[in-house]
C-alpha cells in the first residue's frame, strides 16, 4: 500500500512538471488589437503594425497599407488572404506557438507551402513571404538564383513580366572536338538533294 501511494505521488509530481513545461497557450487574448511585428531580414530590422479584428487584419508597413481577411481555423491558427491592394493571391497561413501577457511566438507559412522553392533558390521562405506580399523587391542576387535553378525561365518574364515566361528552345550543338588538321581522314559533305561528296586527305 505504501509502494502505491509513492508511485502515486511520484505520477502526480510527473503529470504536474509535464503540465508546467508546455507552453501557455491563450490565443482568445490575441484575436482581436493592435499589434507590431519586428523582423530581420538579410541583417536589415523591418517593422509592420497590425490591427485586426475578428475577420479582418489592416498592416502597415514602410508607408503602405494592406488589408486581409482573416479566417480562424482553430481556436490558435488562422488564414490571412490578401483583400487590398491585390498584389498577391496567395494566402499565409499562421499559428500561434506560445503566448505572453503581451506577446505572443508564432509561425507562419504559404498556404501551399513554398518551402521547396526557397531550398531549391536557397533563400529564406521569410524573405520569399516578403517579396511575394509585395512588401520587398526581389534583389538581384534572388533574381540570379531563380536563373540559376530554373535556367529556362526567361529573365525578361522574371523582370518584366512579359511573354513568353520560357525561353524557345534551342538545338544544343555538341562542341566540335579540337583535332589537329592531320587526322582527319575524311570529310563526307551532305547536299540539300539528296547527294554527297567526299573529301579525303
Amino acid at each position: 500500500m505504501a509502494l502505491f501511494k509513492r508511485l502515486k505521488i511520484s505520477f502526480y509530481i510527473t503529470l504536474f512538471t509535464v503540465s508546467c513545461s508546455l507552453p501557455e497557450r491563450n490565443c482568445e487574448l490575441f484575436k482581436t488589437g493592435s499589434f507590431e511585428f519586428r523582423s530581420i531580414i538579410e541583417g536589415k530590422e523591418y517593422v509592420s503594425n497590425f490591427i485586426r479584428t475578428e475577420n479582418s487584419e489592416v498592416e502597415f508597413f514602410q508607408g503602405s497599407v494592406d488589408t486581409s481577411s482573416v479566417r480562424w481555423v482553430s481556436d490558435c491558427e488562422f488564414i490571412l488572404k490578401n483583400i487590398n491592394p491585390k498584389k498577391s493571391k496567395i494566402s499565409i497561413s499562421m499559428k500561434i506557438l506560445s503566448t505572453y501577457e503581451d506577446s505572443y511566438m508564432f509561425e507562419y507559412s504559404v498556404v501551399g507551402d513554398n518551402s521547396e522553392f526557397s531550398k531549391t533558390i536557397d533563400v529564406q521562405r521569410s524573405t520569399l513571404s516578403h517579396i511575394i506580399n509585395g512588401r520587398n523587391k526581389a534583389s538581384l542576387e534572388i533574381v540570379t538564383k531563380i536563373c540559376i535553378a530554373y535556367p529556362d525561365v526567361s529573365l525578361d518574364w522574371l523582370i518584366f513580366g512579359n511573354k513568353p515566361h520560357k525561353k524557345p528552345l534551342a538545338l544544343k550543338s555538341q562542341p566540335e572536338p579540337k583535332k589537329n588538321p592531320s587526322d582527319v581522314q575524311k570529310i563526307i559533305l551532305l547536299l540539300k538533294n539528296g547527294t554527297f561528296q567526299t573529301f579525303e586527305n
